[in-house]
């Protein structure tokens, strides 16, 4: 007998089994929510420049990834920690580097 058929006999295990398949789906997580990065320049208190980015909510972890140039030659990629959403991850570039661009990269649970 096929399942529909078994539907047409029994209404109620029908709904049953159907209800029930529902109830046990795993919930859906998110990742990180509203993260942005930005590029910081040079200060009288640190040279160089750096990255910096944030996380607005959400679950997981992120980090900043800054492409710091160097003068003359192949710019140098620096990442910083992997941190939760209610914290900063920061990337320094070299004194004698300057940040470029920055992106944020993420990680959900």
């Amino acid at each position: 007998m096929r399942f529909i058929d078994k539907c047409a006999i029994s209404a109620a295990a029908c709904v049953s089994l159907v209800g029930t398949s529902l109830v046990t789906a795993a919930p859906a997580h998110a990742g990180p929510v509203g993260c942005s990065a930005i590029v910081l320049p040079d200060t009288p208190d640190f040279t160089g420049g750096s990255g910096v980015s944030t996380c607005a909510g959400g679950s997981g972890s992120h980090r900043v990834k800054v492409s710091c140039d160097r003068r003359y030659t192949t710019d140098v990629i620096r990442y910083g920690p992997w941190v939760g959403t209610s914290k900063e991850s920061f990337a320094p570039c070299a004194g004698n580097e300057t940040p470029r661009v920055a992106w944020v990269q993420t990680q959900g649970d």
